[in-house]
């Protein structure tokens, strides 16, 4: 099993023993992971516990402040529950000041949006993003940095569990192979979509003009398919990043792997992966999207999500 520690408001820390089981989710797409404890209960981590931390030999694959203690008594056992997300959160929950960024660099945003809630910079450099990036009111720092990285970059920011930010992603590191030759899974499921793909979107750039202007799905898998959107860039909370993200969404759930492998894998994602058969077959390409770490007396499982690398 990992070891499971809490921190209280003064930082020190103690282990928490008698899990009876814990869950962890993480997701590329998603800003927080999430975890989730059932144990004995504990008075001290009942009445104190601010963060929890949990370590796979050492290494930490979860660290995060707790959203919810609910402790419970019955006429057989006094059990808890734990639940917590990851650093990420800090950022969901807190509001953003509204102002105007002209041209802002990574180091900007970095010391307003990062810094004040203990994350650190993983990548990035010095450079600045063009044109204007505008705070509304209401907008959190999660979504100033989302912004910023999808103007810049194209690509959705992570946080990882030990605090640090990828503005441009997780690092495939590399491709990871499931099934012969590499990490065994007992189970997999593959499941297509067709139905939710976007062949493409038509927008207006100006408030007075027409949808002539259209960002098409590249995806091989639209080419029979007739599936139209329309998004008017100039209303309130629209831009070419929604006409963007709506493609990249409608990608990501036409198709999606998923593989049962022992033990916990929550170091794999965002990783290149392909997986092969026992017929000598190879499914290549593939991103690792997400995972979701379980343990309990029966042992310990990771169910990992794939997805395709839509170019």
């Amino acid at each position: 099993m990992l070891r499971y520690y809490a921190e209280d408001r003064s930082g020190k820390r103690f282990e928490l023993k008698e899990i009876y089981s814990a869950v962890i989710d993480c997701d590329v797409s998603v800003p927080a992971d999430s975890l989730k404890i059932f144990m004995a209960y504990n008075r001290r981590a009942a009445e104190s516990a601010c963060e929890i931390v949990a370590e796979d030999d050492g290494r930490v694959v979860f660290r995060g402040k707790t959203d919810s203690i609910v402790s419970e008594k019955s006429a057989v056992a006094q059990t808890m529950k734990i639940n917590a997300r990851s650093l990420a959160a800090l950022l969901l929950d807190n509001e953003a000041e509204p102002l105007d960024y002209n041209t802002p660099s990574v180091q900007l945003i970095f010391r307003r949006h990062l810094t004040p809630f203990g994350i650190t910079l993983a990548d990035g450099g010095r450079s600045a993003m063009n044109g204007r990036l505008r705070i509304a009111k209401g907008m959190s720092h999660w979504q100033v940095v989302e912004s910023f990285c999808r103007s810049k970059y194209g690509k959705y920011p992570k946080i990882t569990a030990d605090g640090k930010a990828f503005l441009q992603g997780l690092p495939k590191n590399g491709v990871t192979l499931f099934g012969d030759g590499g990490i065994a899974y007992f189970s997999i499921k593959e499941k297509r979509n067709p139905h939710a793909l976007i062949t493409g979107v038509r927008f207006k750039s100006s408030k007075n003009g027409r949808y002539n202007s259209v960002v098409t799905n590249t995806n091989p898998e639209c080419a029979s398919l007739i599936r139209q959107r329309y998004v008017d860039v100039t209303a309130e909370n629209r831009t070419m990043d929604t006409v963007f993200k709506m493609v990249e969404n409608s990608n990501r759930k036409s198709y999606y792997l998923q593989l049962g492998c022992f033990g916990c894998r929550l170091g794999l994602l965002g990783r290149g992966a392909a997986v092969a058969d026992s017929a000598g077959d190879t499914l290549d390409g593939l991103i690792v999207r997400g995972v979701k770490f379980s343990e309990d007396k029966n042992g310990a499982v990771s169910v990992i999500t794939l997805e395709k690398e839509w170019s």
